[in-house]
């Protein structure tokens, strides 16, 4: 995996973190919804799971992708 993908994979998940935590703040979401974020994504991109940090990679993939043809 690069180094790269990586990098920018943790980027996408500070932002999502910044969105949803605003999204908690200021909408109604569900219990079970807020209870998953809380346990599983609201951490350094690091100690997330396998499957949580390939969420991440997926739109890394596609902006990498974007600026690799310009």
């Amino acid at each position: 995996m690069s180094n790269l993908l990586e990098k920018v994979s943790e980027e996408i998940h500070i932002i999502w973190m910044c969105w949803a935590k605003d999204l908690l703040e200021n909408e109604e979401i569900s219990d079970n919804r807020r209870k998953r974020w809380e346990e599983e994504c609201f951490k350094p991109y690091i100690n997330l799971s396998t499957q949580m940090k390939e969420l991440d990679r997926k739109f890394a993939r596609r902006i990498l992708k974007i600026v690799e043809n310009g």
